[in-house]
């Protein structure tokens, strides 16, 4: 078995340095030259060694995980990525146990004293065992996802980041954690024993079970510290991922640690399947197209944090946020008066509107609307879709003519409605986890942002190229006397411009 281990590792190594030739690093290199070394290729031939069956499941103390952390090095070592560990080796070593670190010096001559932490664990569960392994226990656990998946993600930015490093302000540390599985024994370990200072560590990105992408990209932590879901949005322009934001931090990697010791955080994740910890977490079921993108969306990111003149401090109250706290933040906005107080449903093409309900003491009902009847016309407009009637009722002043059809016959009355018109249709709220964002908490039906597009949790970032939104500023904004607006909106880590027109409210 040991003789197997060192072919397939040397044989990994052999056909990787004579795989593409290499772009030359210079002064001038830019990001997106760097990111072009992130390749499809490598993330397979990663995956498929560091899963091999010849690995045993990578167990942590165990010749596969031994084996595992020789590949790992020697990827480090062809990239020219400087040893962290202890005695000028790539090493920590803690019991039978062993992390790696590596590190991308900054280049700033004070801003490169500060670190940005980004790691993987690259052990697994070997063979299984009753408190690992979902089963079967006894045969090989590959951990392709959990975290072949992640360590091949690592190596690849390291390496772009290495490319880039002469452009880098703060000091990249990559760290491979060793007995994650075993109660995330390495991480522990470093933080009790840092390898820098642990004031330096501005931000820990924790890449763990990157490999099944399927439409969405979980960011768990981004709440730990103001901006970072904008600073994900912002480097995901390149690969228009949908981002996913949860609030709750988990007990469940290595980032949890840091979290505890107040150091901002991101869990960088693709989401659980049935595979995990069972002998099926193969390479045939990764996504290897959804690694590369993640791994030059974390490049992107990571970059952009390196190179910020300055880096905000933890936040304190991501440590009692969850998906109760979540839930209250994004409630719908339903301060809302109904201006008429009638339901109304299309059932026959161009056969106006059906009423299938009428509030109690409504100005409807007072008017003697009733169910059964049917809306023709709204402001002398024809009414055959619920949208139209919506918008009528929206822009109308204080009062909407109505004709309709009733069991006495047509009739046409002028109904009084229930507060007053709104220009824009939009409710939000702010926080200072996401400063200087505007998130919409209601997008009212009939509106003009409606049927501009708007969808609530939306998060808008400028208007007109008016940045850094308060709710004051916003409000002045949105009713301000331009006919046309645009806004940068934010939906879900994916930039669009959406332009509200107002012409017909302001004709109204």
């Amino acid at each position: 078995m040991q003789f197997s281990l060192f072919l397939i590792v040397a044989t990994a190594l052999f056909s990787s340095l004579c795989c593409h030739a290499r772009l030359a690093m210079s002064d001038e290199l830019s990001l997106e030259n760097a990111i072009e070394s992130i390749k499809l290729q490598e993330v397979r031939e990663h995956t498929d060694i560091l899963a091999d069956d010849a690995f045993e499941g990578r167990e942590a103390g165990k010749p596969g995980g031994y084996a595992a952390a020789t590949y790992i090095i020697k990827a480090l070592e062809k990239h020219k990525i400087a040893a962290a560990g202890e005695k000028e080796t790539y090493f920590q070593t803690f019991g039978q146990f062993r992390n790696i670190l590596a590190v991308i010096p900054g280049t700033d001559p004070e801003l490169a004293n500060e670190h940005i932490l980004v790691s993987a664990h690259y052990d697994h569960v070997g063979y299984g065992s009753k408190k690992s392994s979902k089963g079967p226990i006894g045969a090989i656990h590959n951990g392709a996802d959990d975290n072949a998946s992640g360590v091949s993600g690592l190596l690849e930015l390291g390496e772009a980041i290495q490319r880039y490093h002469p452009q880098l302000s703060r000091t990249i540390l990559l760290v491979f954690w060793d007995a994650e599985e075993k109660g995330l024994l390495g991480s522990k370990h470093w933080l009790k024993n840092p390898t820098v200072d642990l004031q330096s560590v501005r931000l820990m990105v924790n890449v763990d079970m990157i490999g099944r992408m399927r439409e969405e990209l979980y960011l768990y932590g981004t709440r730990t510290m103001p901006g970072l879901r904008e600073a994900w949005s912002h480097a995901n322009k390149s690969n228009n991922v949908e981002l996913q934001f949860p609030w709750e931090i988990v007990n469940n990697s290595d980032h949890y640690e840091f979290f505890l010791r107040q150091i901002p955080i991101t869990m960088v994740h693709t989401g659980l399947h049935d595979d995990y910890h069972s002998p099926s977490d193969d390479v045939e079921r990764l996504n290897l197209r959804g690694i590369e993108n993640t791994t030059e969306l974390m490049t992107h990111f990571l970059v952009s944090i390196a190179n910020r003149e300055e880096i905000p401090a933890f936040r304190n109250q991501s440590m009692v946020e969850g998906k109760r706290e979540k839930r209250y933040y994004e409630r719908e906005f339903r301060n809302q008066q109904r201006r008429l107080g009638l339901t109304v449903r299309t059932r026959e093409p161009n056969e106006g509107l059906h009423v299938v309900s009428v509030v109690v003491d409504s100005n409807a009902g007072k008017a003697g609307i009733a169910p059964g009847d049917k809306v023709l016309e709204a402001n002398g407009k024809k009414m055959n879709a619920t949208q139209d009637f919506r918008e009528q009722i929206f822009a109308a002043k204080e009062s909407i003519k109505l004709t309709l059809q009733t069991k006495d016959g047509e009739k046409t009355l002028d109904v009084p409605l229930v507060g007053r018109r709104q220009r824009v249709g939009l409710a939000w709220r702010t926080n200072d986890a996401e400063p200087g964002v505007i998130m919409l908490s209601n997008v009212r039906l009939g509106s003009p942002a409606a049927a501009a597009g708007f969808k609530r949790f939306d998060r808008i970032y400028e208007i007109d190229g008016e940045a850094d939104l308060d709710s004051d500023k916003f409000r002045e904004l949105v009713n301000s006397d331009e006919d046309n607006l645009e806004f940068l909106v934010e939906r879900s880590g994916r930039f669009e411009t959406i332009t509200l027109s107002l012409d017909s409210v302001a004709d109204q």
